[in-house]
């Protein structure tokens, strides 16, 4: 099996204090699309570090990427983004441990999930 190789790197870490995330560039230049997602969910996190601030900040990276895909509707070639994330929360502050991932893209819907 031959498989297409990239000239760019669409996969992107973020690992800053107590978050950790992957995002993962499906497409043309969706280097773009990984960066935007990480930038916007590290941005949103910081603004409320909890774990339903970390599913905000998914949903807001989200709708930044689906921004992104979709503002040129004559390209058919951007695929977007995976975006995982995991936010080691402080239990005794009263916070679980949250994880979230969501799939961006012009093709995919978007999920989201959360476990304890």
């Amino acid at each position: 099996m031959r498989h297409r190789q990239r000239e760019t790197n669409q996969d992107f870490v973020l690992a800053e204090e107590i978050l950790f995330a992957v995002a993962d560039g499906m497409g043309q230049g969706d280097d773009i699309a990984s960066t935007l997602a990480l930038d916007t969910l590290r941005e949103m996190f910081r603004a409320d570090p909890t774990a339903d601030g970390l599913l905000r900040a998914v949903h807001d990276a989200n709708h930044v990427v689906w921004k992104h895909v979709t503002a040129d509707p004559d390209r058919d070639d951007i695929g977007g983004t995976t975006l995982t994330a995991v936010a080691m929360l402080d239990e005794s502050a009263g916070a679980p441990s949250s994880s979230a991932s969501e799939t961006h893209g012009s093709t995919d819907s978007a999920t989201s999930t959360s476990s304890n």
